[in-house]
């Protein structure tokens, strides 16, 4: 599976995508990838969702562990 399972929208526009790849991209409101690219480390296993919270946390879950990461 390497389709996107869910975006979120961050309060600056940019998109976060939870890639099931161990990493959750990000990219501008324009369409390009920012680098770093995103999320890659940090208990990151198998994204399936994420969501942007207050502050433009992100709160990604985890298909392979089971888990709920938050990235500041």
């Amino acid at each position: 599976m390497s389709s996107p399972s869910s975006m979120a929208v961050a309060a600056d526009g940019n998109v976060w995508v939870s890639s099931y790849l161990s990493a959750v991209p990000e990219f501008s409101h324009a369409g390009a990838a920012v680098f770093p690219a995103g999320i890659t480390s940090g208990g990151i296993d198998y994204p399936v969702a994420v969501t942007a919270g207050s502050n433009d946390n992100m709160w990604i879950v985890n298909y392979g562990s089971s888990k709920v990461t938050l990235s500041i």
